[in-house]
């Protein structure tokens, strides 16, 4: 195995070291441990793109719902959803988007 030597605050040392699941467990271990559970190797669909572009369209032309008026909607005050018994409504949210421009007129 080839290594190489990296320069990290001791704030990061320190944190490296608590992460360690036993005191012999090395710092390369650590770290790969760390990427294999955050790193997503499977890229991104097609599916998935456009749909992130359309909704960052439509938010970007001010079609969208705001937590309050989705609550609203529902029946839900914001005590309820707090406490944390809520319903489940029987129909979903709507999927008729207005315009901010509309929801305002």
């Amino acid at each position: 195995m080839q290594s190489t030597s990296i320069r990290i605050q001791q704030k990061t040392r320190e944190s490296l070291s608590r992460l360690k699941k036993h005191p012999r467990e090395s710092f390369d271990d650590v770290i790969t441990r760390l990427i294999d559970a955050n790193a997503d190797d499977e890229p991104l669909s097609e599916e998935t793109i456009q749909a992130i572009e359309k909704s960052l369209k439509e938010y970007r032309e001010g079609i969208y719902y705001t937590h309050e008026e989705i609550l609203a909607d529902l029946g839900i005050s914001e005590t309820t959803l707090e406490s944390g018994v809520c319903e489940t409504p029987e129909e979903k949210y709507p999927t008729g988007k207005k315009t901010k421009k509309e929801k305002d007129a």
